[in-house]
């Protein structure tokens, strides 16, 4: 085995989004003078760690040193997989409080205000999001 990318099968490390288009389209449905504000998760996969007992799974060895991540790293086969499962839960919690449609893409939050919503609010919002 070279990689432990080659054990992970591909259906793995495929995701698929709704699409761009869609977004927009959401936020035109919304009206105009609806409000978007787009979220980044800062350092998405390190926000999730790798258990323990796979640490040495995910290895390597350089200079004579033997290096193991402690939390989710780009690369992995699975890690958009596993991060999206993250990510789902997280743009679950975040619709059920808030006054808004949401969308997100990978680390990406899209949140979408009706005009009906006032900017107050909406900016309110947005410091409880972060």
């Amino acid at each position: 085995m070279s990689s432990v990318n080659d054990e992970t099968p591909d259906s793995e490390g495929e995701l698929v989004y709704k699409s761009f288009a869609q977004a927009v389209k959401a936020l035109r449905e919304a009206g105009r003078g609806s409000l978007l504000a787009k979220l980044d998760l800062k350092d998405a996969y390190r926000n999730i760690p790798i258990r323990r007992s796979d640490w040495n799974l995910l290895g390597f060895h350089w200079y004579n040193q033997f290096y193991y991540p402690i939390f989710l790293m780009f690369g992995g086969k699975s890690a958009l997989y596993i991060f999206n499962l993250f990510a789902e839960g997280l743009h679950w919690i975040i619709q059920w409080h808030i006054p808004a449609t949401i969308w997100h893409y990978l680390d990406d939050f899209l949140s979408i205000f009706k005009k009906e919503i006032p900017q107050m609010t909406a900016n309110a919002t947005i410091r409880w999001i972060k």
